[in-house]
């Protein structure tokens, strides 16, 4: 039971490393996009498939981190099922 556990937790890390990683590596995107709007109506530059690729890659990203926090929430949601099923049978092993 308690290495099923230590495996389930050490699974959630990793989500949640790589999750974090793609909410960043959006929000880079997203402020990267914003700052280059206005660098290029400064500069009256019409670059428009350089905003839509930024607004798409952050997009991206975020699609990846949610999809990476579903996966986590799944493995947390099948930990704590274990952990309660682990308790019930403990109970009813010792309350008889």
């Amino acid at each position: 039971m308690l290495f099923r556990q230590m495996e389930k937790a050490a699974k959630r890390s990793i989500l949640l490393q790589r999750a974090m990683a793609l909410l960043y590596i959006s929000l880079f995107f997203f402020i990267a996009t914003s700052l280059l709007i206005g660098i290029f109506e400064i500069l009256n530059w019409i670059r428009s498939w350089i905003l839509i690729s930024f607004s798409i890659i952050g997009i991206l990203m975020l699609l990846c981190a949610s999809f990476f926090l579903v996966m986590e929430t799944r493995l947390a949601l099948g930990a704590v099922h274990d952990e309660m099923k682990f308790r019930l049978t403990i109970d009813k092993k010792f309350n008889r």
